[in-house]
């Protein structure tokens, strides 16, 4: 599957799709689980397909390191954001939306399938959405010999939705 362009500055990825770009190689993991597709409707506001698949895991895997990796959903703590690993630990321990278990597995099988991902990959950078809240973080990934930079995007307007990000340091680039 090639990418597809929507708009100017809009290209839809498929999973797996590696490329280069200014120095640097990429790779795009999409999908992830929608923990409240309890309240959808399949088909209409979720999809089965939204998850990604073992084969997905594997050749992203197979195809080894990139500099920077893009995923919708973000590994599993201690590997994310502080930000997301605190919605994770409130789902854990309080559940304040009163998830059904079986959401919570559903969403915990997409963060273990990309947390898989990124420890084969082994990014210097990652960004992804999902959680739909800002954060940064810097991790070790095992057996990697860089640290690692996440972030984690906002959703729609909100602050941390949009950032721009410097090829050559791989850090945000800031006005000035």
């Amino acid at each position: 599957m090639a990418p597809v362009r929507v708009a100017d500055r809009v290209t839809l990825l498929p999973r797996g799709h590696r490329w280069a770009l200014g120095g640097r190689s990429f790779v795009a993991l999409g999908g992830a689980p929608s923990i409240n597709r309890h309240l959808l409707a399949e088909d209409i506001d979720w999809w089965p397909s939204e998850v990604l698949l073992d084969e997905h895991v594997e050749a992203v895997i197979t195809g080894g390191y990139a500099d920077v990796m893009l995923t919708h959903d973000s590994p599993n703590a201690p590997y994310c954001t502080p930000a997301v690993a605190e919605i994770l630990r409130r789902n854990a321990d309080d559940n304040p939306m009163q998830w059904p278990e079986a959401s919570l597995r559903y969403a915990d099988e997409g963060l273990e399938k990309v947390t898989q991902a990124v420890m084969g990959v082994r990014p210097m950078f990652l960004a992804h959405g999902h959680f739909h809240v800002a954060g940064e973080g810097v991790v070790q990934l095992p057996g990697a010999a860089h640290k690692t930079t996440i972030w984690s995007l906002a959703a729609r307007h909100d602050e941390g939705t949009v950032r721009v990000l410097d090829l050559h340091s791989l850090s945000k680039v800031t006005a000035e």
